[in-house]
Formats: structure tokens, C-alpha cells, sequence
């Protein structure tokens, strides 16, 4: 990731978290800025991808809601492709995500490529053409045709060759894999008749370092640092790089105080941008203090509290994927409680 940062394709946006309104270390419990649950990771995962931060219970994601108003252009694939599994970031309100393999094909249970079983895949084909005038079964059958067609345009691609998958090297991590999965579908997206804008998810973790954390860390963020800048150079090769923008999303940083060779559970964290669209070589937000019981302390462990939210950051790259800003509030509730809505570290 350094020769990204070298570059100026990679930005570093300090100390964002989940905060309903700005607030202060002494303040931001008893005027409702922090969300519910602040330090459990199955909560702020949640809250960081359905920025619904009153509750904890999100029907939707903010990638799923600007799914929803981007709507499918008439694309034969949906806006949201995930390569780790279903989530709430891509659920959208009235759209849907695809899950996709991190490696391999699509492949149905029960249909292999057995005589038998390509009787039985013609025999469901032609009960779900044949329609019903209960709307549940109907509905249903709809959705099955959609997903045997889907599979049958993907597989060809997820488990072709690719021109630009070469970026990625030997590796054969979890997410590198993810990431050439991505490569494939944009690279093929003309074949796929994807829609003019896309979302995809990957997902990187075992960050939960109570101990052992600098060997884990070293490791894992080893394996970001190569794949990400793998991802961007095969971007790169697909003359597409200023048009895909990579950042992450996580649910809060470690402690600063250390226990047991790990650290506990924080608040505010930082947040890497990549892609020929950032303003690079630079950061964005506010680093904090780090003092444990300092002015940016909550407690006394060195857990942060946010001086910039996650709606802002979402805003920022939301308007760069062509979100209207009279749309913005529809995905980011509580935008309108911070003065600055564009973070400025994507180009306009």
C-alpha cells in the first residue's frame, strides 16, 4: 500500500466511527450521539454497514439503499455482487444481493452434471415456466428462473481465465481471492451486461486480537497491503482504475492500552481509500490525541471517540458514485446532523 500512497492513489481518513451527531468525550452518551451496544463487534458491524445508528436491528444497508436508487439499468446482473456471503451493507430495501463463490463456480445442490440429474434441472426449468396463480408460488418461481439463468451466464466467467488476474501473483489469501473474483466480473461485465454502476463486497477478517495481536496483525495486514494494491494494478490493465474506487469499512479500532499481549475493543478508527479517482498522498479527518484519559479518550483505555462519522464518509463516496444530494438522506439518516458532507478525497 505504500507505493499506492507514493502514487497519491491511496488517502487515510482518521478517526471515524458510529456517531448519530457530533459530541464530545463528556457528552456523548447523555445527548444521544453514541448508538446502542457501542463496544460489541456483532452490533457495530452492523451499525457501521446500515447506518440506522438508533437501532440495532437494520432492515438494510447503505450499499443496499444506493442499489435502490441506482435500480439495475437494465443490466442482466443486479448492482449488488458480494464475494462474501450475504450482508447486510448490499441488503437494500426493495433490491437484492448475489452471492458469489470466493473461488470456483456457482454450483445448485442436488444438480451435478449426471444424466439423471440434468433431467431432473429440465424437469424444475419447465414446472417454474409454467407460472401459477398464487402470487408466493409465482413470485417464487420467478426468482428461481433469474438465478438459473444468472448461473448459467457467470460460470463461464468465474471460472475462466482472466487477463488481468495475473496482477494478484501467487497469492491464495482469502481476500486476494476475493479481489480476483471482482476482477473477472468487471473485467466480463460487457458479457454480463452489468449495470453502468456496481457495488461488491469483500470481507477480511480475525482482527479480534485479545492476544498474539502483533504476529495477527503483521499477517493480516500483509495480506491486505498485497492484495489491495494487486486489485488496484489489475484495475490498472483494464484501463478501468479511475473508475473503481476501493475503502474500508470496519466495525472499530483496539484499544491503545495493551492486555495480554491484545488489546480490547475500541471506538474510532482509521479507514483507507484506493483508486485513480482519490485525492491521494494525503489524509482526511482528525487524528486523534493518543493519551490515555486525554481529550479524545471515552475511558481511560484509549478508545476514541469518532470526530468523524460514518455518514459523512458514506456520503462522500456515495456522491462520487452519482448519489443525488437530495437523495443522500434516504441512505445516511443522520447526515444532516454533521455541517460537512463531502470529505473531499474523491475527486468530483
Amino acid at each position: 500500500l505504500r507505493d499506492l500512497w507514493d502514487q497519491g492513489k491511496m488517502a487515510t481518513l482518521f478517526n471515524v466511527g458510529s456517531l448519530l451527531k457530533p459530541a464530545n468525550k463528556f457528552n456523548y452518551q447523555t445527548i444521544g450521539a453514541a448508538p446502542p451496544n457501542l463496544f460489541s463487534h456483532e452490533d457495530q458491524q452492523r451499525q457501521f454497514q446500515g447506518i440506522r445508528l438508533n437501532s440495532i436491528l437494520a432492515p438494510s444497508g447503505w450499499g443496499g439503499r444506493m442499489a435502490d436508487l441506482m435500480g439495475n439499468a437494465g443490466g442482466a446482473t443486479p448492482v449488488g455482487l458480494s464475494i462474501a456471503g450475504n450482508n447486510l451493507f448490499l441488503t437494500g430495501d426493495t433490491t437484492s444481493l448475489v452471492a458469489l463463490p470466493q473461488t470456483g463456480s456457482i454450483s445448485i445442490n442436488g444438480f451435478s452434471a449426471s444424466t439423471l440429474d440434468q433431467a431432473r434441472l429440465a424437469a424444475l426449468k419447465q414446472l417454474l415456466g409454467s407460472g401459477s396463480d398464487a402470487v408466493m408460488v409465482s413470485t417464487l418461481g420467478g426468482l428461481e428462473n433469474k438465478t438459473l439463468a444468472l448461473t448459467q451466464t457467470l460460470n463461464p466467467i468465474l471460472s475462466g481465465a482472466s487477463s488481468a488476474v495475473g496482477a494478484f501473483g501467487a497469492q491464495n489469501t482469502g481476500i486476494a481471492n476475493q479481489l480476483k473474483q471482482v476482477t473477472k466480473l468487471i473485467e466480463h461485465r460487457a458479457e454480463l451486461g452489468s449495470p453502468t454502476r456496481q457495488i461488491f463486497f469483500v470481507s477480511h477478517g480475525g482482527f479480534d486480537t485479545h492476544s498474539n495481536q502483533i504476529v495477527t496483525q503483521n499477517r493480516l495486514l500483509g495480506e491486505l497491503s498485497a492484495a489491495v494494491k494487486s486489485f488496484y494494478d489489475a484495475t490498472t490493465a483494464l484501463g478501468v482504475a479511475n473508475n473503481v474506487t476501493t475503502f474500508t469499512l470496519s466495525d472499530f479500532t483496539r484499544t491503545l492500552k495493551p492486555a495480554n499481549g491484545g488489546s480490547d475493543h475500541a471506538y474510532g478508527g482509521h479507514h483507507l481509500i484506493v483508486g485513480g479517482a482519490v485525492n491521494g498522498k494525503s489524509t482526511y479527518g482528525t487524528f486523534p490525541t493518543l493519551v490515555l484519559g486525554g481529550p479524545d479518550d471515552v475511558t481511560t483505555e484509549g478508545r476514541w471517540l469518532p470526530t468523524t462519522a460514518i455518514d459523512q464518509y458514506g456520503a462522500t463516496l456515495a456522491k462520487w458514485m452519482g448519489v443525488a444530494p437530495n437523495e443522500l438522506a434516504n441512505v445516511f439518516p443522520s447526515l444532516a446532523n454533521f455541517t460537512i458532507k463531502d470529505l473531499g478525497f474523491l475527486k468530483a
